[in-house]
């Protein structure tokens, strides 16, 4: 069950990334490999006892690439309204914004990437 509700909403937030800004996109793609990574980890429990195992490897990349996915949001969206929990403020420098806007779609990619190797581990 978890499964299929790890892919439903990695085939949702699909869905909705050409509909919304990149940031809610960054938040909804982070929360949702989460999940799936807390899963995976709890599913191969091996991994705590045997971390050499193909799936446990992917797991401890996946969660590395999901803090620099944060990371660079964090970034894209730095500010005093954001850093209080508030809106997303993107650079208003056309340059700066665009430069921020692709390291978070790089981060994105990779952590999407690593997800999918996940997968078709099974």
């Amino acid at each position: 069950m978890k499964h299929v509700l790890a892919v439903l909403i990695m085939g949702l937030m699909l869905v909705t990334v050409a509909c919304q800004p990149v940031e809610m996109t960054a938040r909804d793609t982070i929360a949702a490999s989460k999940g799936f990574l807390d899963s995976q980890s709890a599913i191969h429990a091996e991994c705590a006892t045997t971390p050499t195992l193909a799936v446990c490897g992917l797991i401890t990349k996946g969660n590395a690439a999901k803090h620099l996915a944060i990371d660079a949001l964090e970034e894209y969206c730095a500010g005093p309204q954001f850093e209080s929990g508030g809106a997303c403020v993107s650079p208003k420098d056309k340059t700066q914004k665009n430069q921020l806007q692709g390291k978070l779609t790089s981060a994105l990619t990779n952590l999407n990437q690593i997800i999918t190797d996940i997968k078709a581990l099974k």
